[in-house]
C-alpha cells in the first residue's frame, strides 16, 4: 500500500471528543482527526484555549464545536455530552487526552495533589 494514511483511513460525517484537547497531544489529536474528515468537539477546562483552538480549526476547514469544562465534575460532563448529543446527534469517537502532573518535590505533595492527579488521569 502506498499513499498517505488519511487517503485510506476517514472519519466523515463522524463525531469525535477529545478531552484535554488544547494541550499538544490533544491539538494533534483533534487536526488530525478533523483532516480524517470528523467534526471535532474540543474539551478542556480552559475556556479560553479552548475556544481559540476551535477557532484554529475552522480557519483550517476542521468543523469543531468549543465545550470548556472540567472533566472531573460529574454535572459539567453529562451537560457536555448532552450537548454532544442534542447539537450534533450522535458521538462516534473518544480520545481521553486530559491528564495533569504536579511539579513539585515528592515531600511537598499533598493526599489532595494525588487524589486529583488520579481523577484527572485514571478517572
Amino acid at each position: 500500500m502506498s499513499g498517505n494514511i488519511l487517503e485510506r483511513f476517514t472519519l466523515k460525517d463522524q463525531v469525535a471528543l477529545i478531552t484535554g484537547a488544547a494541550g499538544q497531544l490533544g491539538r494533534q489529536f483533534c487536526r488530525t482527526l478533523g483532516q480524517a474528515g470528523a467534526t471535532i468537539v474540543v474539551v478542556d477546562q480552559n475556556a479560553e484555549a479552548s475556544n481559540t483552538f476551535v477557532q484554529n480549526l475552522k480557519k483550517e476547514g476542521i468543523r469543531a464545536l468549543s465545550l470548556p469544562f472540567d472533566i472531573t465534575n460529574t454535572q459539567a460532563t453529562q451537560n457536555g455530552f448532552d450537548q454532544v448529543k442534542n447539537e450534533l446527534g450522535r458521538l462516534d469517537v473518544l480520545v481521553n487526552c486530559a491528564g495533569l502532573q504536579i511539579f513539585a518535590p515528592f515531600e511537598e505533595r499533598t493526599f489532595e495533589d494525588f487524589m486529583r492527579v488520579l481523577e484527572v488521569n485514571a478517572g
